[in-house]
Order: C-alpha cells, then sequence, then structure tokens
C-alpha cells in the first residue's frame, strides 16, 4: 500500500469556504498536468490562470470575465455605431413593453449578458433616439 496520499482523498476535501475552494482547485488542476495522461499544459494554464484572476485582490468583474468570455467592447464615444445604438433603443422600448429577456436573446442571437452591456454601453445615444422618435410622431 502506498504511503501517497490519494490525490483527491478525503484530507483534500475538508470543509473550506468557496473562495478557499476555488483556490485549491486551481492548485490541484496544476497539479495534474503532470499524471499520465496528462491534461494539456495549456488547458490547465488557462483554467488555473482565470480562476486565479477571478480570486486576485483586485478581482475582476465576473468569471465571464476572467475566462475571457465577454467582448471587449469599445465604449461608444462621440461617434457611436449607430445600428447598435438603435438595438439599444429598441431594447429599451421591449422591455418598456414589458418583452421577456428570452424573446430579445431569440430575436438578437445575443445573450442577456451582451444585451444588458449594449444597452449600458449605449444609454445616453439610444435615450436621445427614443427622444426624437417621440417628437417626430407628435409626442
Amino acid at each position: 500500500m502506498s504511503d501517497a496520499a490519494p490525490i483527491f482523498g478525503p484530507s483534500r476535501l475538508l470543509p473550506l469556504d468557496n473562495r478557499e475552494k476555488l483556490e485549491q482547485f486551481a492548485a490541484e488542476l496544476r497539479d495534474l498536468s503532470t499524471y499520465d495522461p496528462p491534461i494539456t499544459p495549456e488547458l490547465v494554464s488557462y483554467v488555473a490562470e482565470a480562476l486565479e484572476r477571478f480570486l486576485a485582490p483586485d478581482n475582476t468583474k465576473s468569471m465571464d470575465h476572467a475566462f475571457g468570455l465577454v467582448r471587449r467592447g469599445r465604449p461608444p464615444g462621440k461617434n457611436p455605431d449607430p445600428k447598435m445604438v438603435d438595438m439599444a433603443a429598441a431594447l429599451f422600448e421591449a422591455r418598456a413593453r414589458k418583452i421577456s429577456w428570452l424573446a430579445l436573446q431569440d430575436k438578437y442571437g445575443r445573450d442577456r449578458k451582451e444585451l444588458v452591456e449594449i444597452m449600458e454601453r449605449h444609454r445616453e445615444a439610444a435615450v436621445r433616439l427614443i427622444a426624437e422618435r417621440w417628437m417626430r410622431a407628435g409626442g
């Protein structure tokens, strides 16, 4: 019988808070790259580094950000993309009419998080556009 503790044995399953569990997972994931057959070192590094970024004191916004799953959109600046402003305006109007996020996700082919990000990024220009449309319609 081997004296070595099992990789995932009871000694490693201590009651830990979730942050400590993620830190332990990142550390153990790196250890797994040395076993045969290994998890590819690239995959191990990607996951472990993303977890470490998420757990860092300066903390990224979310796991999606830490894993690089969020598109890095440019702020609208002085000349926002008219298509995006139009989409943001349509999203604001749809939500005011209580159209569900699921219906909007289906319509635009984007997840809720992306749609909210578009609305936030183009809020000012979208509100101006909605007001202009309302005024032209005799609002």
